[in-house]
Protein backbone atom coordinates (compact mmCIF):
# COMPACT_ATOMS: atom_id res chain seq x y z
CA UNK A 1 0.00 0.00 0.00
CA UNK A 2 1.26 3.02 -1.14
CA UNK A 3 1.23 5.39 1.91
CA UNK A 4 1.80 9.15 3.26
CA UNK A 5 4.50 9.22 5.07
CA UNK A 6 6.65 12.20 7.26
CA UNK A 7 9.23 13.42 5.07
CA UNK A 8 12.23 15.61 4.75
CA UNK A 9 10.44 18.76 3.03
CA UNK A 10 13.02 21.57 1.35
CA UNK A 11 13.87 24.21 -0.87
CA UNK A 12 10.15 25.28 -1.12
CA UNK A 13 8.85 28.10 -4.07
CA UNK A 14 5.80 29.59 -3.70
CA UNK A 15 3.26 31.44 -6.36
CA UNK A 16 -0.10 32.59 -5.14
CA UNK A 17 -1.70 29.58 -3.66
CA UNK A 18 0.75 26.87 -4.99
CA UNK A 19 3.67 25.70 -3.65
CA UNK A 20 6.82 23.74 -5.16
CA UNK A 21 9.00 21.95 -2.70
CA UNK A 22 11.72 18.71 -2.66
CA UNK A 23 11.53 15.54 -1.00
CA UNK A 24 13.43 12.28 -1.88
CA UNK A 25 15.77 14.76 -4.63
CA UNK A 26 12.21 15.22 -6.34
CA UNK A 27 10.10 18.32 -7.01
CA UNK A 28 6.79 18.04 -5.43
CA UNK A 29 3.67 20.56 -5.51
CA UNK A 30 0.56 21.26 -2.80
CA UNK A 31 -1.29 23.72 -2.12
CA UNK A 32 -0.32 26.56 0.15
CA UNK A 33 -3.11 25.30 2.95
CA UNK A 34 -0.79 21.91 3.32
CA UNK A 35 -2.68 18.21 1.93
CA UNK A 36 -1.78 16.06 -0.56
CA UNK A 37 1.04 16.92 -3.13
CA UNK A 38 1.59 15.65 -6.44
CA UNK A 39 5.00 14.55 -7.42
CA UNK A 40 6.54 16.96 -10.57
CA UNK A 41 9.85 14.94 -11.87
CA UNK A 42 11.11 11.87 -12.23
CA UNK A 43 14.39 12.46 -12.29
CA UNK A 44 17.56 10.14 -13.09
CA UNK A 45 19.71 12.86 -10.82
CA UNK A 46 19.26 15.27 -7.80
CA UNK A 47 16.90 18.06 -8.48
CA UNK A 48 17.43 21.23 -6.08
CA UNK A 49 16.70 25.17 -5.71
CA UNK A 50 13.37 25.20 -7.24
CA UNK A 51 12.15 28.90 -7.89
CA UNK A 52 8.77 29.94 -9.71
CA UNK A 53 9.39 32.34 -12.32
CA UNK A 54 7.35 35.52 -11.90
CA UNK A 55 4.12 34.46 -13.96
CA UNK A 56 3.63 31.12 -12.64
CA UNK A 57 4.12 29.66 -15.59
CA UNK A 58 7.43 28.04 -14.72
CA UNK A 59 9.78 26.33 -12.44
CA UNK A 60 13.48 26.95 -12.32
CA UNK A 61 16.04 24.15 -10.65
CA UNK A 62 19.73 22.88 -10.59
CA UNK A 63 19.56 19.45 -11.93
CA UNK A 64 21.79 16.58 -12.54
CA UNK A 65 20.27 14.57 -15.10
CA UNK A 66 23.39 14.46 -17.21
CA UNK A 67 26.05 14.60 -14.65
CA UNK A 68 26.94 17.70 -12.55
CA UNK A 69 24.53 20.57 -11.86
CA UNK A 70 23.12 22.35 -14.41
CA UNK A 71 20.09 24.68 -14.99
CA UNK A 72 16.69 23.53 -15.91
CA UNK A 73 13.34 24.43 -16.89
CA UNK A 74 9.91 22.47 -16.73
CA UNK A 75 5.99 23.83 -17.29
CA UNK A 76 4.78 24.47 -13.32
CA UNK A 77 2.40 21.60 -14.06
CA UNK A 78 4.91 19.18 -14.64
CA UNK A 79 6.59 17.69 -17.87
CA UNK A 80 10.25 17.33 -19.47
CA UNK A 81 12.67 18.86 -17.72
CA UNK A 82 14.90 21.40 -20.32
CA UNK A 83 18.97 21.69 -20.02
CA UNK A 84 19.70 25.33 -20.34
CA UNK A 85 23.26 25.39 -19.23
CA UNK A 86 26.31 23.15 -19.88
CA UNK A 87 28.70 24.35 -17.70
CA UNK A 88 29.32 22.13 -14.99
CA UNK A 89 29.78 23.51 -11.84
CA UNK A 90 28.77 24.04 -8.51
CA UNK A 91 25.51 26.52 -9.68
CA UNK A 92 22.09 27.41 -7.48
CA UNK A 93 19.16 29.16 -9.11
CA UNK A 94 18.55 32.50 -7.45
CA UNK A 95 15.19 34.13 -9.42
CA UNK A 96 14.35 35.28 -12.66
CA UNK A 97 14.45 38.40 -15.11
CA UNK A 98 10.81 40.01 -14.35
CA UNK A 99 9.75 39.62 -17.85
CA UNK A 100 10.36 35.27 -17.62
CA UNK A 101 13.41 35.80 -20.49
CA UNK A 102 15.93 35.15 -18.21
CA UNK A 103 16.97 32.60 -14.84
CA UNK A 104 19.44 34.24 -12.60
CA UNK A 105 21.26 31.40 -10.53
CA UNK A 106 25.08 32.06 -8.90
CA UNK A 107 27.62 29.54 -9.98
CA UNK A 108 31.79 29.12 -9.38
CA UNK A 109 32.14 29.25 -13.15
CA UNK A 110 35.13 31.19 -13.95
CA UNK A 111 35.97 30.78 -10.16
CA UNK A 112 39.25 30.85 -8.68
CA UNK A 113 38.13 30.13 -5.11
CA UNK A 114 35.55 27.74 -5.13
CA UNK A 115 32.16 28.91 -3.18
CA UNK A 116 33.99 32.13 -1.78
CA UNK A 117 33.83 34.13 -4.81
CA UNK A 118 31.22 32.42 -7.00
CA UNK A 119 29.19 35.49 -9.07
CA UNK A 120 25.92 35.66 -10.41
CA UNK A 121 24.72 34.77 -14.42
CA UNK A 122 22.04 35.00 -16.37
CA UNK A 123 20.83 32.28 -19.37
CA UNK A 124 17.89 32.86 -21.68
CA UNK A 125 15.11 30.83 -21.27
CA UNK A 126 14.91 30.65 -25.20
CA UNK A 127 18.07 29.54 -25.35
CA UNK A 128 21.75 31.14 -25.61
CA UNK A 129 25.15 31.37 -24.24
CA UNK A 130 25.39 32.30 -20.11
CA UNK A 131 26.04 35.62 -19.32
CA UNK A 132 27.87 37.63 -15.91
CA UNK A 133 26.05 40.10 -13.99
CA UNK A 134 28.35 43.15 -13.36
CA UNK A 135 28.13 42.96 -9.41
CA UNK A 136 30.75 41.08 -8.42
CA UNK A 137 30.99 38.19 -5.89
CA UNK A 138 27.97 37.54 -4.87
CA UNK A 139 24.71 34.55 -3.74
CA UNK A 140 22.18 36.67 -4.38
CA UNK A 141 20.27 39.17 -6.11
CA UNK A 142 16.69 40.68 -5.50
CA UNK A 143 14.96 43.55 -7.03
CA UNK A 144 12.28 46.70 -5.97
CA UNK A 145 9.12 46.19 -7.08
CA UNK A 146 9.54 48.71 -9.68
CA UNK A 147 12.84 46.90 -10.76
CA UNK A 148 14.88 49.97 -10.28
CA UNK A 149 16.53 49.27 -7.10
CA UNK A 150 18.84 46.12 -6.49
CA UNK A 151 19.69 44.17 -3.42
CA UNK A 152 22.62 41.51 -3.25
CA UNK A 153 24.13 39.02 -0.72
CA UNK A 154 27.82 38.44 -0.52
CA UNK A 155 29.21 35.09 1.48
CA UNK A 156 25.33 34.70 2.05
CA UNK A 157 25.29 30.37 0.94
CA UNK A 158 23.17 30.55 4.38
CA UNK A 159 23.49 30.14 7.82
CA UNK A 160 22.78 26.89 8.91
CA UNK A 161 25.54 25.32 7.86
CA UNK A 162 28.08 27.68 9.72
CA UNK A 163 26.12 28.20 13.17
CA UNK A 164 26.09 31.66 15.02
CA UNK A 165 29.77 32.06 12.72
CA UNK A 166 30.92 35.80 13.24
CA UNK A 167 34.26 35.78 11.56
CA UNK A 168 35.58 37.55 8.24
CA UNK A 169 32.83 35.41 6.13
CA UNK A 170 29.96 36.43 7.47
CA UNK A 171 26.82 37.45 4.91
CA UNK A 172 27.24 41.24 3.25
CA UNK A 173 23.84 42.53 2.08
CA UNK A 174 24.66 45.39 -0.24
CA UNK A 175 21.79 47.46 -1.87
CA UNK A 176 21.82 50.01 -5.07
CA UNK A 177 17.92 52.29 -3.90
CA UNK A 178 16.43 53.56 -6.96
CA UNK A 179 18.03 56.44 -8.76
CA UNK A 180 21.57 55.94 -6.98
CA UNK A 181 24.71 54.50 -8.67
CA UNK A 182 26.53 53.25 -5.79
CA UNK A 183 26.01 50.05 -3.89
CA UNK A 184 25.75 50.64 -0.12
CA UNK A 185 26.22 48.16 2.51
CA UNK A 186 23.44 47.59 5.38
CA UNK A 187 23.33 46.01 8.24
CA UNK A 188 26.63 46.21 9.30
CA UNK A 189 26.11 46.57 13.39
CA UNK A 190 23.94 43.84 12.95
CA UNK A 191 26.06 40.68 15.36
CA UNK A 192 25.22 38.10 13.57
CA UNK A 193 25.32 36.32 10.39
CA UNK A 194 22.75 38.09 7.52
CA UNK A 195 21.88 36.26 4.61
CA UNK A 196 19.02 35.59 2.10
CA UNK A 197 18.21 38.90 1.32
CA UNK A 198 14.44 39.55 -0.09
CA UNK A 199 13.04 42.75 -1.31
CA UNK A 200 9.57 43.29 -0.68
CA UNK A 201 7.69 46.30 -1.12
CA UNK A 202 9.35 48.93 1.06
CA UNK A 203 11.39 46.08 3.57
CA UNK A 204 14.06 44.02 3.40
CA UNK A 205 13.45 40.52 4.51
CA UNK A 206 16.54 38.65 5.32
CA UNK A 207 17.48 35.68 7.76
CA UNK A 208 20.16 36.34 10.67
CA UNK A 209 21.38 34.30 13.74
CA UNK A 210 22.34 36.90 16.14
CA UNK A 211 19.82 36.11 18.85
CA UNK A 212 21.04 32.16 18.54
CA UNK A 213 18.75 30.63 16.13
CA UNK A 214 18.79 31.44 12.86
CA UNK A 215 15.04 33.36 12.34
CA UNK A 216 13.56 35.55 9.50
CA UNK A 217 13.87 39.56 10.18
CA UNK A 218 13.05 42.66 7.93
CA UNK A 219 14.09 46.24 7.79
CA UNK A 220 13.33 48.77 5.85
CA UNK A 221 15.96 49.91 3.04
CA UNK A 222 18.40 51.65 5.09
CA UNK A 223 19.09 49.06 7.25
CA UNK A 224 17.43 50.31 9.88
CA UNK A 225 14.02 49.37 12.30
CA UNK A 226 14.88 45.65 12.65
CA UNK A 227 12.16 43.25 13.71
CA UNK A 228 11.95 39.48 13.84
CA UNK A 229 9.26 38.03 11.93
CA UNK A 230 9.36 34.07 12.91
CA UNK A 231 10.16 32.63 15.75
CA UNK A 232 11.69 28.99 15.18
CA UNK A 233 13.34 28.10 18.58
CA UNK A 234 15.48 24.64 17.66
CA UNK A 235 15.81 24.98 14.05
CA UNK A 236 17.23 27.62 11.23
CA UNK A 237 15.14 29.21 9.09
CA UNK A 238 16.07 27.92 5.70
CA UNK A 239 15.64 28.74 2.20
CA UNK A 240 13.59 31.76 1.95
CA UNK A 241 11.45 32.11 -1.09
CA UNK A 242 8.54 34.51 -1.68
CA UNK A 243 5.85 35.62 -4.46
CA UNK A 244 5.75 39.33 -2.60
CA UNK A 245 2.59 38.23 -0.84
CA UNK A 246 3.77 35.24 0.95
CA UNK A 247 7.51 33.91 2.13
CA UNK A 248 8.00 30.13 2.43
CA UNK A 249 10.50 28.66 4.12
CA UNK A 250 11.86 25.34 5.57
CA UNK A 251 13.50 24.38 8.86
CA UNK A 252 13.64 21.17 10.52
CA UNK A 253 12.49 19.17 6.99
CA UNK A 254 9.16 20.88 7.70
CA UNK A 255 7.57 23.37 5.53
CA UNK A 256 5.91 27.30 6.74
CA UNK A 257 4.44 30.05 5.21
CA UNK A 258 4.71 33.57 6.75
CA UNK A 259 1.67 36.06 5.38
CA UNK A 260 2.89 39.44 4.43
CA UNK A 261 -0.42 40.78 5.41
CA UNK A 262 -1.28 39.15 8.23
CA UNK A 263 2.98 39.12 9.66
CA UNK A 264 1.62 35.86 10.88
CA UNK A 265 3.45 32.17 10.18
CA UNK A 266 2.29 28.58 10.19
CA UNK A 267 3.19 25.10 9.03
CA UNK A 268 2.33 24.01 6.11
CA UNK A 269 1.43 20.54 6.40
CA UNK A 270 1.43 18.55 3.11
CA UNK A 271 1.15 14.81 2.52
CA UNK A 272 3.59 12.75 0.26
CA UNK A 273 3.02 9.88 -1.39
CA UNK A 274 5.91 8.31 -2.94
CA UNK A 275 8.05 5.39 -3.07
CA UNK A 276 10.57 6.32 -0.43
CA UNK A 277 13.14 4.58 -2.44
CA UNK A 278 16.06 6.06 -0.42
CA UNK A 279 15.16 4.09 2.62
CA UNK A 280 14.92 0.73 0.69
CA UNK A 281 18.04 -1.34 1.52
CA UNK A 282 20.39 -1.36 -1.55
CA UNK A 283 23.48 -3.63 -2.33
CA UNK A 284 26.79 -2.14 -3.42
CA UNK A 285 30.04 -3.19 -3.79
CA UNK A 286 31.89 -2.50 -0.19
CA UNK A 287 35.48 -1.22 -2.06
CA UNK A 288 33.01 2.15 -2.80
CA UNK A 289 32.85 2.90 0.69
CA UNK A 290 35.64 1.37 2.48
CA UNK A 291 37.54 3.52 5.12
CA UNK A 292 40.47 1.93 6.32
CA UNK A 293 41.60 -1.64 6.40
CA UNK A 294 44.54 -3.06 8.94
CA UNK A 295 46.11 -6.38 9.37
CA UNK A 296 46.03 -8.74 12.09
CA UNK A 297 48.92 -9.04 14.15
CA UNK A 298 49.12 -12.81 13.47
CA UNK A 299 48.63 -12.15 9.75
CA UNK A 300 45.37 -14.50 9.30
CA UNK A 301 42.80 -11.78 9.76
CA UNK A 302 41.81 -8.41 8.32
CA UNK A 303 39.66 -5.38 10.13
CA UNK A 304 38.01 -2.19 8.01
CA UNK A 305 35.83 -0.48 8.22
CA UNK A 306 33.13 0.51 5.82
CA UNK A 307 30.08 3.12 5.69
CA UNK A 308 30.72 3.84 10.03
CA UNK A 309 30.77 0.10 10.48
CA UNK A 310 33.73 -2.02 11.52
CA UNK A 311 34.24 -5.68 10.24
CA UNK A 312 36.53 -8.30 10.72
CA UNK A 313 37.67 -11.22 8.28
CA UNK A 314 39.95 -14.25 8.18
CA UNK A 315 41.92 -14.14 4.91
CA UNK A 316 40.45 -17.39 3.45
CA UNK A 317 37.27 -19.38 4.75
CA UNK A 318 35.14 -18.47 7.27
CA UNK A 319 32.29 -15.48 7.48
CA UNK A 320 32.74 -11.44 7.27
CA UNK A 321 32.11 -10.41 11.08
CA UNK A 322 30.31 -7.24 12.28
CA UNK A 323 31.30 -5.56 15.49
CA UNK A 324 29.20 -3.00 17.46
CA UNK A 325 25.42 -2.24 17.50
CA UNK A 326 26.54 -0.98 13.19
CA UNK A 327 22.79 1.22 12.81
CA UNK A 328 23.06 4.31 14.44
CA UNK A 329 26.80 3.86 15.07
CA UNK A 330 30.29 5.05 13.67
CA UNK A 331 33.15 3.00 14.27
CA UNK A 332 36.57 4.39 12.18
CA UNK A 333 40.36 4.57 12.95
CA UNK A 334 40.07 0.67 13.56
CA UNK A 335 43.58 -0.77 15.08
CA UNK A 336 44.12 -4.39 16.21
CA UNK A 337 45.77 -4.45 19.33
CA UNK A 338 49.05 -7.26 20.23
CA UNK A 339 46.04 -9.04 22.29
CA UNK A 340 43.98 -9.63 18.87
CA UNK A 341 41.00 -7.58 20.44
CA UNK A 342 40.05 -4.20 18.66
CA UNK A 343 40.31 -0.58 19.35
CA UNK A 344 38.16 1.85 17.39
CA UNK A 345 36.97 5.20 18.14
CA UNK A 346 33.32 4.57 18.39
CA UNK A 347 29.60 7.14 19.29
CA UNK A 348 26.50 5.60 20.06
CA UNK A 349 23.13 7.64 19.78
CA UNK A 350 24.70 10.90 19.39
CA UNK A 351 27.23 10.71 22.48
CA UNK A 352 30.45 11.83 22.24
CA UNK A 353 33.15 9.76 20.63
CA UNK A 354 34.61 7.39 22.98
CA UNK A 355 37.44 4.73 22.87
CA UNK A 356 35.81 1.01 21.96
CA UNK A 357 37.26 -2.37 22.60
CA UNK A 358 35.96 -4.67 20.97
CA UNK A 359 36.94 -8.90 20.92
CA UNK A 360 37.89 -10.53 17.99
CA UNK A 361 34.49 -12.60 18.50
CA UNK A 362 31.66 -9.77 17.48
CA UNK A 363 28.77 -9.08 20.13
CA UNK A 364 26.37 -6.16 20.01
CA UNK A 365 28.55 -3.60 21.88
CA UNK A 366 31.75 -3.13 22.52
CA UNK A 367 33.84 -5.03 25.62
CA UNK A 368 34.68 -1.57 26.77
CA UNK A 369 34.22 1.84 26.05
CA UNK A 370 36.50 4.42 27.48
CA UNK A 371 36.55 8.31 27.74
CA UNK A 372 38.82 10.45 25.11
CA UNK A 373 40.42 13.58 26.00
CA UNK A 374 38.33 16.47 24.35
CA UNK A 375 38.59 17.59 20.55
CA UNK A 376 38.47 14.81 17.94
CA UNK A 377 41.08 12.45 17.29
CA UNK A 378 42.58 12.36 13.79
CA UNK A 379 45.14 9.24 13.90
CA UNK A 380 45.45 6.14 15.77
CA UNK A 381 48.52 3.37 15.69
CA UNK A 382 48.62 0.61 17.90
CA UNK A 383 52.14 -0.40 20.14
CA UNK A 384 53.33 -4.10 17.69
CA UNK A 385 54.33 -5.87 21.14
CA UNK A 386 51.81 -4.39 24.15
CA UNK A 387 48.42 -3.60 24.00
CA UNK A 388 48.97 0.42 23.89
CA UNK A 389 47.61 2.99 21.47
CA UNK A 390 49.12 6.45 20.25
CA UNK A 391 46.71 9.09 19.38
CA UNK A 392 46.73 12.53 17.93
Amino acid sequence: MNQSYPGYFRSPTVHQDQVVFICEDELWQASLNGGAATRLTNSRGIISTPVFSPDGQWLACCGSEEGNDDIYILSSKGGPLQRLTHINTLMKVVGWSPNCDYVIFWSTHQSTHHNADACLYTVPVAGGPVQKLPYGPAHYIDYSPEQTGIIIGRHAAQNFRWKRYRGGMIGEIWIKLPNKRQFTRILQDLPGNPVCPLWINEHIYFVSDHEGIGNLYSCNINGKGIQQKTFQKEFYVRSPSTDGQTIVYHAGGKLFGFDLSSNREKQIEVECYGSRRQTQRKFFYGDEYLENATLHPNGHAIALTARGTLFSMPLWEQAVNQHGKGSGTRSRLAQWLADGKLAAIYDQDKEAEKLGIFPFHPQQQPELLLDLPSGRVQRMLSAPYKSQLALT
